[in-house]
């Protein structure tokens, strides 16, 4: 009897129990084929304006667009310059050679203008990394190396520019903004271009030809024309320009993760420039650059420190002088950017710069930044006192190749700037 009462007491909870764990089961299979149905079905995050907008620049390549090997493009013709829509026409490989031609062409909203051609084995899709005597502080880098294999370049590069809104406040660290003029600059360059790629990461070129240089009155009705306020001992070569022989040597130390749009890695770049006047020697000089930039991940890609170090020290023999219009200058959208385009001018330049960026999202990096520089006549002041400063905020557009476009604001001791530009700032 106390048998049978015991078994009608336990066996009701075992049958619960069972049901609870089928249940239970059952409940975790239709989870799991509710996740490999979801998986089946996947569908992409939504994605803002401006994200599906970059990420058709992107897909598309609407900067290569191809048209019988034309190209549209917005040309880089300087600080200054304004908006400057172009064209490119590149055709490798000619007639099934090892020869490559490239033009391109740009005029500004400005007036501003740029013409070159090159012809012969082009290992870049686009002119090499140098650093440029005027007009750009470091690294100029306009292309990717071609696919293929290929590692030596020789080819012929005819340039031609004319600036007519060029900014001249005077020469050295003590320059007064009041004392804003401005002038015109135009130049021709022929140079033999040739160099090697020794691997993804080092690279060295030497470019030799002719540069003729002419100056004229500025057309900034606002300003006064620089030839009416200096003269040859405040402004070298104002009267009277001088035509050069120039040679430059560099090599590149380049290890990027990304030549575009970089969060890890840097480059070292050095460069020697000779320039031999043509006719006679007042206007001949030498100069030696450096470019150290370097992209330090803060916990993850997204967050980037990126710092930038550049130097150029002019030596010039005695009773020689370097002309105005070819010393490196501080101040615009890439450097010293709460103060104007050319605002500093000197023989030596010493600059540095620190950056915040924060990738919020694929199209979109903000960026707070520090600029500090100087430029100076005296080898002997090349050290860190009597630095100009500026700090800034940044908003980038950009897709996951390249900075597409760049919003940049700036303040210094004379005020705020506000820079709006194509690229990356270094």
């Amino acid at each position: 009897m106390l048998a049978v009462l015991w078994l009608l007491l336990v066996m009701p909870p075992q049958a619960e129990t069972s049901e609870f764990t089928e249940a239970t089961t059952t409940r975790a299979e239709l989870w799991r084929q509710r996740r490999l149905a979801k998986r089946e079905r996947l569908e992409p995050d939504l994605l803002s304006g401006a994200e599906r907008a970059f990420l058709w620049l992107e897909q598309t390549n609407f900067l290569e667009i191809n048209y019988k090997g034309f190209y549209p493009r917005f040309s880089d013709l300087g600080p200054g310059a304004g908006f400057a829509p172009g064209v490119r026409f590149w055709k490798p490989d000619l007639g099934g050679s090892v020869l490559d031609f490239q033009t391109s062409a740009g005029y500004s909203t400005r007036g501003y203008q740029r013409y070159d051609l090159q012809f012969g084995k082009i290992l870049l899709t686009g002119p090499p990394p140098f650093l440029e005597p005027s007009g750009q502080v470091g690294l100029a880098q306009y292309g990717e190396s071609r696919v293929g294999g290929e590692r030596f370049f020789v080819y012929g590069d005819l340039t031609y520019r004319d600036r007519p809104q060029e900014d001249f406040f005077g020469i050295g660290p003590d320059s007064r903004e009041s004392d804003r003029t401005d002038f015109e600059l135009r130049d021709a360059a022929f140079d033999v271009v040739t160099g090697y790629e020794f691997n993804r990461t080092f690279s060295a070129a030497v470019k030799a030809g002719l540069l003729n240089v002419d100056t004229a009155p500025g057309d900034d009705d606002r300003f006064p024309p620089a030839q009416a306020v200096f003269d040859e001992q405040t402004a070298p070569g104002i009267t009277q320009q001088a035509d050069y022989f120039r040679v430059t040597t560099a090599f590149f130390i380049d290890y990027r993760d990304k030549l575009r749009n970089p969060h890890r890695g840097g480059i070292l770049s050095f460069s020697y420039s000779q320039f031999d006047q043509r006719g006679g020697d007042e206007f001949e000089f030498t100069r030696f650059a450096f470019d150290a930039r370097h992209y330090l991940p803060l916990g993850s890609v997204q967050r980037v420190l990126a710092l930038h170090f550049f130097t150029s020290l002019d030596d010039v023999e005695e009773g020689a002088r370097v002309p105005f219009y070819l010393m490196n200058t501080l101040g615009g959208r890439n450097t010293l950017r709460g103060f104007r385009e050319f605002r500093f001018r000197d023989v030596n330049l010493l600059y540095l710069s620190a950056e915040y960026r924060w990738e919020a999202a694929p199209a979109v990096e903000f960026a707070v930044f520090y600029d500090a520089g100087k430029v100076f006549a005296d080898r002997a002041d090349f050290d860190l006192t009597g630095l100009r400063k500026t700090w800034g905020l940044g908003v980038r557009f950009k897709t996951s190749r390249s900075v597409v476009l760049r919003l940049d604001a700036g303040w210094g001791d004379e005020g705020g700037r506000l820079y709006f530009t194509f690229g990356p700032s270094f």
